[in-house]
């Protein structure tokens, strides 16, 4: 049988679904249905599975579909890829099926405070964490920028809870080998590292929303747009906004972009903005790959789990990795804009 391989995070209650994994311990939320009837009803058949979870949230719980492949889909033998800030780590899948808070065993609460444990067990004040898998590591703390070629580096910054990401097997064996071996992919990221903090600052320092919109705009063109334009802001019965809309005519892909000028944080309003204005306003099958983005001057995103944000789909693009992609495409010219 084929190896599957995903890409699984646990941000989620990340403290205690970090010390369950160390001790071997996969996890998920979804605590409200978690019970062993829930994983015997619902494992072999989707129809099942959808109304037991239509009983507990109604019929459109987006999210759903992460908890469907944990319980359903992976399997025995399965690698599972756990993006981590600026690293990530390879677990193999040790058991046959997954198991509920009611089969947690003291062996997997090993370094779990006692307050904490209660509240993996009892409902009252409890913590969402409800779906377990046993797993070994594979390969842990695996630097990103070292390892992860460009499409793994890519897939890692999704924000689904999970996604199969058996096409990158590949991608993921070779970046465990070149960690193996140390033999890093280049030296980019090591003078990235050292530069990207202080070209960040300075956008923060010098730059207004205008300007960095300016900026945004340049890149694009840098990066080799065949056209990039600001929309009117004053569309009438517009849905949505986009601040740029670039177009790369060679590859036939469009991308729709949100300006944020930011410190700090940036809410979910900013994807739910672009969403909309890719629903409502492009519509038409022109033959052309349409990829939504956020690009901000700020730190954090508001927890992606919001139930508000219409679509996971959107990529968010913080101030560190659009100063690393300023870098990439070089400055030169760029006072001629600025």
């Amino acid at each position: 049988m084929e190896r599957n391989y995903w890409l699984h995070r646990i941000s989620h209650c990340g403290e205690v679904a970090s010390k369950l994994l160390k001790n071997g311990v996969l996890s998920i939320g979804f605590s409200n249905v978690s019970s062993e009837y829930f994983i015997a009803e619902s494992s072999s058949s989707w129809s099942n599975f959808e109304k037991l979870i239509e009983a507990e949230w109604g019929p459109k719980m987006r999210s759903r579909h992460s908890l469907w492949r944990f319980v359903s889909e992976m399997r025995k033998g399965d690698y599972v890829v756990v993006p981590r800030p600026k690293r990530f780590s390879v677990y193999k899948i040790i058991d046959d099926r997954c198991f509920s808070r009611e089969d947690l065993k003291e062996d997997d609460l090993i370094n779990i405070k006692e307050e904490e444990r209660h509240r993996l067990r009892n409902s009252e004040n409890r913590i969402d964490l409800g779906f377990f898998r046993r797993v070994e590591k594979i390969e842990t703390d695996i630097p990103r920028k070292e390892y992860a070629d460009s499409q793994l580096t890519a897939r890692l910054k999704i924000r689904p809870t999970n996604s199969k990401i058996t096409k990158l097997s590949e991608n993921v064996d070779r970046a465990m080998d070149n960690f193996k071996a140390r033999k890093p992919i280049n030296i980019r990221s090591q003078i990235q590292e050292k530069i990207a903090e202080e070209t960040l600052a300075t956008i923060k320092e010098y730059l207004n929303p205008d300007k960095f919109e300016k900026l945004v705009q340049w890149y694009f063109r840098k990066a080799g747009a065949t056209e990039v334009f600001i929309p009117a802001k004053n569309e009438k019965d517009k849905e949505g906004d986009a601040d740029i809309i670039a177009t790369f005519e060679p590859i036939k892909t469009i991308y729709y972009v949100q300006v944020k000028y930011h410190q700090g944080t940036t809410s979910n309003y900013a994807m739910n903005q672009i969403q909309d204005y890719l629903t409502n306003k492009e519509v038409d099958d022109d033959g052309n790959s349409k990829i939504a983005w956020v690009i901000t001057t700020a730190d954090n995103l508001e927890d992606p789990s919001d139930e508000e944000t219409k679509d996971n789909s959107v990529q968010v693009i913080k101030g560190r990795e659009f100063t690393e992609m300023l870098l990439d495409v070089g400055l030169s010219n760029l006072d001629e804009v600025l």
